[in-house]
């Protein structure tokens, strides 16, 4: 009995590329707004779900629940009020995020920075103040430091 060859199988995975990516997002109803590159847009930005700027926002960017997106090519400048702010491009303005601030090692981000958890990537530029503050309704929330304040 001769030895049957092995069909060769691929164990690795293709990357999805950045396009199909975004479609499957926003078909997948993961995805509430996008801005594109060369798009820009200006105004009051409302959303749910997720955001991703790759192009240039300004104005003001508010989600209670939701989370902001600025890729490597995103421009934002606006101040921002959501749960989680995930940055890699420019935002200019203060960031406020109930749960979660990311900066990756591209991003740069000009202004004031409030939120209870924050990871800054090596690279990452970060000019302003922070104050981190205790989740909503966590262990901390209503401490006082005993000055009242």
């Amino acid at each position: 009995m001769q030895p049957q060859p092995v069909p060769q199988t691929s164990s690795t995975t293709q990357a999805i590329p950045e396009s199909e990516a975004i479609a499957r997002d926003i078909k997948e109803g993961n995805l509430g707004g996008f801005v594109g590159n060369n798009t820009h847009l200006t105004g009051d930005a409302t959303f749910k779900g997720m955001m991703r700027v790759d192009g240039h926002l300004s104005g003001h960017i508010t989600s209670a629940d939701g989370t902001l997106i600025v890729s490597t090519n995103g421009l934002v400048e606006a101040d921002v009020e959501v749960a989680t702010a995930k940055i890699y491009g420019t935002v200019r303005g203060n960031v406020t995020a109930t749960g979660l601030i990311e900066m990756g090692r591209t991003a740069r981000v000009t202004g004031n920075i409030r939120t209870p958890s924050l990871v800054i990537e090596g690279g990452a530029l970060f000019e302003g103040d922070c104050r981190m503050t205790p989740i909503a309704g966590g262990a901390n929330a209503g401490q006082t430091d005993g000055a009242g304040k």
